[in-house]
């Protein structure tokens, strides 16, 4: 017999492991674009005052693995649960623990709130006008301390991020039969 199958058997926890390791490798990549721009934009940007704009780079990447792939909810419960935990796991004490295990949970929901605001539809005759909302909300939160953040560049940079990521993990999730969805 053929194997015409040749899909790999993950679970939604392995996939989710599988979809993390993929957000950080592209995070990492364009968080160095994100200070690249800001350092080039502004002169008293200190590289520093980007510590929020890693949680948010990586919020908006789990926002957009759950807009696109919200058929496969264990495995995105599953990414988000482990986002929890690394938090979770910052805190010294068990009431600091808690702590930041709520604040990272209250921080996603607000995020999502505005990013699904931003592109409250799949209507693919409006996506252009989706990546354009969602990506001005993402600089914002990229840039906390630079509010308003309107720049051209960051319009053009954002939207061709998160399509790279759509388009690589859909064909990533391609290759993946989820065992227990």
């Amino acid at each position: 017999m053929w194997p015409f199958n040749t899909k790999k058997k993950l679970t939604s926890d392995q996939f989710a492991l599988v979809l993390i390791e993929l957000t950080n490798r592209r995070s990492g990549k364009f968080l160095e674009e994100l200070r690249s721009f800001a350092e080039s934009r502004w002169p008293d940007f200190n590289s520093d005052q980007t510590g929020i704009s890693v949680r948010q780079v990586l919020i908006a990447y789990f926002w957009t693995a759950s807009r696109f792939f919200g058929t496969d909810k264990k495995a995105l419960d599953a990414l988000h649960e482990r986002h929890f935990l690394a938090c979770y796991n910052r805190g010294q004490t068990k009431e600091e623990k808690g702590r930041l295990g709520n604040a990272a949970q209250a921080e996603l929901s607000e995020r999502y709130t505005v990013y699904y605001k931003a592109w409250p539809d799949m209507d693919p005759s409006r996506a252009k006008e989706y990546f354009s909302n969602v990506s001005f909300e993402m600089a914002q939160s990229f840039f906390p301390s630079r509010k308003p953040v309107i720049d051209a560049s960051l319009q053009v940079m954002i939207p061709l991020e998160i399509a790279g990521f759509i388009e690589q993990a859909k064909e990533l999730r391609k290759t993946v039969a989820i065992t227990d969805s």
